[in-house]
């Protein structure tokens, strides 16, 4: 990979072409060398490791540092938090799939209306089927239909398995903020924030028209969801 910076178009860059413990990581000019490119390596945790092509070494926060502007550099992999990232998609237009069916989460009856219930459907391509997630904090986001400009929302702030998943108004509620964790097969499971349950698709149904809801996680892929943007 490399690795780009939205606001200046330049990239991550191993400095003086380095391939050293503590050289620094800066922004450059792309010039396709091997101190631009970039392997991201999936760790245990569902976190990455960014390992430099030039090296073989990561990026790793100077010092452990937890304090912004904390400068980076590259070091040799030693299992440290600090050498651990995770990479989020933000305010990108989804579509969200289940792993299971193949089938993606559908506002039902392209209802722009509070309530309208969200389930499966073949993709076709509409926005009642396209998302945007939103960064609400540092690690949550509202998940707004294209369609209705409505978020996903847990029926009434439900905290038991099955609680529904439909759309809503965004009131800046827990219930309305969602995690997405990376997982070892390149899908995501999305937490709700509140009930910290999954989205689910309900009795392991493939067809269109089965409903999603949340249930505490055990892994299957009907609880798996690749995101697409």
């Amino acid at each position: 990979f490399r690795i780009v910076a939205v606001h200046s178009g330049k990239v991550l860059d191993v400095a003086g072409v380095n391939s050293q413990n503590g050289a620094n990581i800066h922004q450059w000019d792309w010039h396709g060398g091997t101190n631009q490119r970039w392997r991201l390596r999936m760790n245990s945790d569902s976190s990455y490791r960014i390992e430099s092509v030039l090296s073989g070494r990561v990026i790793d926060v100077q010092g452990d540092s937890t304090s912004n502007g904390g400068n980076l550099i590259q070091f040799e992999y030693v299992g440290s938090s600090a050498q651990h990232f995770y990479i989020i998609p933000l305010e990108k237009k989804i579509i969200i799939q289940s792993v299971h069916s193949g089938r993606v989460l559908d506002v039902s009856g392209y209802g722009t209306h509070e309530g309208a219930n969200i389930h499966m459907w073949d993709f076709h391509g509409q926005n009642n089927q396209r998302w945007l997630a939103i960064p609400v904090s540092s690690s949550t986001y509202r998940i707004e239909s294209l369609h209705s400009k409505l978020v996903l929302d847990i029926d009434n702030a439900g905290l038991h398995n099955g609680a529904n998943l439909l759309q809503w108004n965004w009131v800046n509620a827990n219930e309305q903020k969602w995690l997405f964790k990376p997982l070892l097969d390149g899908s995501y499971k999305v937490i709700n924030y509140n009930s910290e349950k999954v989205i689910d698709a309900a009795s392991w149904g493939e067809q269109n028209g089965n409903n999603a809801h949340q249930w505490d996680w055990h892994g299957g892929n009907n609880q798996r969801w690749y995101l697409y943007w």
